[in-house]
């Protein structure tokens, strides 16, 4: 039998590079496996994003909902049902 051989090769690659060349569904399928990684933008633009939240009460909605998003394995299937119903209210 032959031998084999393990070689690993470090590739240093640009961001830009990469983004510039996935159309429009590879970025999108690269956004939602982010964001169901648990991986939310660090500054979101709040003069031009849907997550414009005003006041008090808009920060801690924002916040609760941000805590929902990124701890979402640590829900009981009860709480996840819970969010879910009330979101079903809203539509």
């Amino acid at each position: 039998m032959g031998k084999s051989f393990t070689y690993e090769t470090e590739v240093d690659v640009d961001l830009d590079d990469i983004l510039s060349e996935l159309d429009d569904k590879d970025k999108q399928e690269l956004v939602d496996e982010l964001y169901d990684e648990g991986y939310v933008p660090s500054q979101i633009d709040s003069e031009s994003d849907s997550y414009n939240y005003n006041g008090i009460i808009g920060e801690k909605l924002y916040d609760a909902l941000t805590k929902l998003r990124n701890n979402r394995s640590q829900l009981s299937n009860e709480d996840e049902e819970m969010i879910i119903n009330l979101a079903e209210k809203l539509v």
